[in-house]
């Protein structure tokens, strides 16, 4: 287009735009719209308690589709009825022009309609602090609708002179775009694919969801490049044959363009938290593939809404697994209507899935499939009754995780694993067992590298001096310090180190010394088992977590509450189950396995002994990570059953641990004016408060780390305050706050009555402060028992043990060994490994009150979250929780929410009639300037109804 061609298509848009803004009918038309659109969002706003506009923009489309036409109505059909049109053609115009310009003039008009709802944005902003992502994509995707209404609209009144019949037959083109994704189900199913692609409301949908898809950009467009050639075409006379070709090329262009553009697409995902994108851990599964995974997707083709929707989605993500997959991902996409497909399907195990969908004058059931099938080798995991995109991804990508197997890992190693022994071969002759260590652990890896395909590299080493002392910091094994003949003290290493890419594990050799019978080397009759177990953990994801009992913890099974009153965490099992096991663990009989990584120790109210504290303690020695729900009170009836009941803290033993970690748990509720509120039937006004549950927002909760980055909202129970003041100045460890109380909140620690209304406030305001309720500590962390001498215990079964595995001969051996001087470590006073802790003073946070079966509750995603973290899975709490964030209000002055529900319904709607008042004024004003300035002695007056 010239640069003449261009002024006067704005000279018609600038000519078209003043007649709109001068005259009522566009302040009528958006005072309506506002109206409708504030009366019809805000009447649900608060009390749906989101922060969100999605409703608004649900309602976005039919509300455009009913009002432009109402704004385009008078363009054509106005200078057409009046002849007005055939004048303008006579001037140095193109038909092109002047579509264009009226198209462009309508387009504006519709789009400042949008304007004043931008305070919709502001209200949302005010009380709560929503998402971004989908109000900008929401807001770009009303452009749309406004340039394709708007097309449409000089369409109809392009083809007639009547403006009610051009408002009309808009509306009803309009109106037929917008509902067709909703009237799917009533058409024939070989045209559901292509009647959902023409849908306005489908395109729509995903733009205002926070995606810019390059698919529905071109749609959008494509609708509106139509409608404006068919409006050219209609003012065209003299059509010539390159005329039409032209239109022709344009249509074939467009066609052509969504074809490929079905195909080759880009997508922008506008989401705060990338709600749309594979998220890091799903790129990580597939990018290191060793074996070909494919996934076989059974989707029926006349599906109706919504699920339709739900192929078109998988379809989507499948492409962005392939994008960042190696060459060992494919998917396929069977054909549904061919026999051979559903016998495929069928092969698999899969079912058809039964939906409603109507016909005629019935609703009958069809059934249809939404399956798929994951092929790992010999692995096949099936997916039935795929009915919602929602957790489609973390569900696709666990199951791939877990389909990897131990092998496959092993099988991407190119140098293998190497398990070094240190012998200690000095003190062979004086401790017994030790000169039968090399060959049983040799016959141990001769067994092992028959499962793991020869990938164990085994090698003795010889370490002393100082390079024994070292390897004791490194890898935690026992330097041994012994006296030579002639006098000397010497220091050797003996261990067993099994290392893989940077991580190793430590086979526990234990020395024991007893007394008479000398010291003896006692537990390697089990040391192939507890190879293999090191073995798995290091080449897999850990699967199985411990879970301590023995001392009252919670019960992970049984009825919602056990005896009637003690609440059960069985739900808290319930949401771990898809990847983890619990594994429960008494710690007075038997030690922690090898392949746990992680111990659960939940709400226990009777004392742990030094062995069991001594045993947890050398755990996170080395490295083993930690998820406590301790209980800071406990409920007594003491003083009789008709006195109030008394709260004490439990006398665990964990408490001394946690001081020597830089964790001190509090012995106290943490009470809160921001609580939940227990909602009473038939019970006007607010709920009563609940203080001893405090309700935490957005700003109380790290949005910093993984555990809690994309949880919003939560609410605690007879929690405890948390003291990490010794962690923070550890400078081995790193503490950080999860979540904390507001600053409106106490702790009471005695004369506590837990009923509303016997509750209070200390008088003392510098006692009213956050306090900590979750925290996170990591690092190397220093022993409890620094100092301290090994449990008896530990001593006793090792002499049980010697008595069972000795011979004359090694005991004989022994007895010249007590003349040695022989020192060894018994315990690791430091960290060897990085470990983490995770600590909420309340196991009443893991109980059916918080935590629901199917884990959709905030502290479902907190536990499952944290157990994640400390299991190293950390990129699954981001996928797990994507779209889970509730952007919840934070209505703190029902008045003011009031006056801002009133104002978005209908005060906007008045401004925007003064405004209209306010420019018919000044026009009235500037004509009768105009007037007295040219025809002071006419008295009539001009106004927009003509002369008088």
């Amino acid at each position: 287009m010239s640069k003449r061609q261009n002024s006067s298509t704005w000279v018609i848009a600038r000519r078209e735009l003043a007649a709109y803004w001068t005259s009522p009918a566009a302040y009528i038309v958006t005072g309506l719209f506002l109206i409708f659109s504030g009366v019809l969002f805000f009447s649900a706003f608060f009390l749906n308690g989101r922060a969100e506009l999605r409703n608004f923009f649900n309602l976005l489309p039919i509300l455009l589709a009913l009002f432009t036409p109402a704004l385009t109505m008078r363009l054509f059909s106005e200078e057409i009825r009046s002849g007005s049109f055939e004048t303008l053609m006579t001037l140095p115009v193109r038909v092109s022009q002047v579509v264009l310009g009226k198209f462009i003039a309508a387009f504006l008009t519709s789009a400042a309609m949008l304007l004043p709802t931008l305070f919709y944005v502001v209200t949302a902003c005010i009380f709560g602090k929503p998402d971004f992502g989908p109000i900008v994509g929401g807001y770009i995707g009303a452009l749309f609708l406004c340039a394709a209404f708007s097309a449409i609209g000089i369409f109809a009144s392009a083809w007639t002179k009547n403006q009610i019949i051009a408002f009309f037959t808009a509306l009803a083109i309009s109106v037929a775009l917008t509902m067709l994704g909703g009237l799917l189900v009533f058409v024939p199913s070989g045209a559901v694919k292509f009647l959902s692609w023409i849908s306005v409301g489908t395109h729509f949908s995903s733009v205002a969801r926070g995606i810019v898809d390059s698919r529905d950009v071109l749609y959008f467009v494509s609708v509106a490049a139509i409608f404006i050639l068919f409006t050219i075409r209609r003012f065209v006379i003299n059509w010539k044959k390159s005329d039409s070709a032209d239109f022709v090329l344009a249509a074939a262009i467009l066609v052509l363009a969504n074809l490929v553009g079905a195909r080759a697409f880009f997508r922008a995902d506008l989401t705060h938290d990338r709600l749309y994108s594979i998220s890091k851990a799903s790129k990580e599964t597939v990018r290191n593939l060793t074996e070909p995974l494919s996934v076989n997707v059974f989707f029926s083709s006349d599906l109706p809404a919504p699920y339709n929707s739900v192929e078109q989605y998988l379809r989507d993500i499948l492409i962005e697994y392939k994008a960042t997959a190696n060459e060992n991902f494919s998917y396929k996409f069977f054909d549904m209507n061919k026999d051979e497909s559903a016998e495929t399907a069928r092969s698999y195990g899969l079912r058809q899935t039964q939906v409603q969908r109507v016909e005629t004058t019935e609703v009958t059931a069809k059934a249809v499939w939404m399956s798929a099938a994951l092929v790992y080798g010999d692995d096949i995991r099936t997916f039935d009754n795929i009915n919602s995109s929602s957790g489609l991804e973390y569900k696709l990508t666990t199951s791939i995780t877990k389909m990897i197997s131990s092998s496959d890992a092993l099988a991407s190693l190119k140098s293998g694993m190497t398990l070094t022994l240190y012998p200690a071969a000095e003190l062979k002759a004086q401790i017994a067992g030790l000169s039968k260590l090399e060959s049983r652990v040799a016959a141990a890896v001769s067994e092992l590298n028959k499962k793991f395909g020869g990938q164990i590299n085994f090698r003795v080493m010889s370490a002393d001096g100082e390079e024994a002392a070292a390897l004791g910091d490194k890898y935690g094994i026992q330097p041994i310090s012994y006296g030579t003949e002639n006098g000397d003290e010497r220091t050797t290493a003996l261990g067993l180190v099994l290392e893989l890419n940077g991580e190793f594990r430590t086979i526990p050799l234990q020395l024991a010394d007893l007394g008479f019978l000398g010291w003896h080397l006692i537990g390697t009759e089990n040391i192939q088992e507890d190879l293999d177990s090191s073995i798995e953990s290091l080449l897999s994801k850990t699967v199985e977590i411990g879970y301590v009992t023995g001392h009252g913890e919670n019960s992970l099974n049984g009825d919602p509450y056990r005896n009637g009153q003690i609440p059960t965490s069985e739900n808290f099992r319930a949401v771990l189950n898809d990847i983890y096991t619990l594994k429960e663990i008494n710690l007075s009989e038997e030690e922690i396995p090898l392949n746990i990584n992680c111990l659960v120790i939940n709400g226990p109210k009777e004392k742990f002994s030094e062995l069991e504290l001594f045993k947890i303690d050398q755990f996170v020695m080395k490295g083993g990570n930690l998820l406590l729900t301790l209980d800071p009170l406990v409920e007594s009836m003491e003083n009789g059953p008709n006195a109030p009941p008394a709260y004490t803290k439990p006398d665990t033993g964990l408490d001394a641990l946690l001081d020597s970690y830089g964790i001190k748990g509090g012995a106290n509720y943490v009470m809160d004016e921001n609580c939940y509120e227990a909602k009473q039937q038939d019970s006007p006004g607010g709920g009563t408060k609940l203080n001893w549950a405090p309700l935490l927002f957005r700003e109380q909760i790290n949005r910093r780390n993984p555990i809690t980055k994309y949880i919003t909202g939560m609410i605690f129970l007879q929690s405890g305050s948390i003291d990490i003041s010794a962690a923070q100045k550890d400078a081995a460890l790193s503490a950080e706050v999860l979540a904390k109380s507001s600053e409106k909140s106490w702790t009471a620690s005695e004369n506590i009555i837990l009923y509303p209304g016997y509750i209070f406030p200390p008088d003392n305001k510098d006692e009213i402060h956050e306090n900590n309720l979750a925290v996170l500590v990591e690092g190397k962390f220093k022993s409890a028992f620094t100092g301290k001498a090994v449990p008896a215990e530990i001593n006793a079964k090792a002499e049980e043990a010697a008595g069972e595995a000795g011979t004359e001969a090694e005991t004989a051996q022994a007895q010249n060994a007590a003349s040695a001087s022989i020192k060894a470590r018994e315990k690791l006073e430091n960290g060897i490994q990085k470990a983490r802790i995770v600590f909420v003073n309340s196991s009443m946070v893991t109980t059916s009150q918080l935590v629901d079966a199917g884990g959709n509750e905030p502290m479902a995603y907190f536990l499952r979250n944290a157990v994640d973290y400390l299991n190293g899975a950390k990129d699954y709490c981001e996928m797990r929780t994507k779209g889970t964030t509730r952007n919840l209000l934070e209505i703190k002055s029902n008045a003011l929410a009031t006056a801002f529900r009133l104002l978005n319904q209908f005060g906007l709607a008045v401004m925007v009639a003064l405004v209209g008042l306010l420019v018919w004024r000044l026009r009235s004003v500037r004509r009768n300037e105009i007037r007295i300035k040219y025809n002071a002695d006419d008295e009539r007056e001009i106004s927009s109804g003509g002369e008088k």
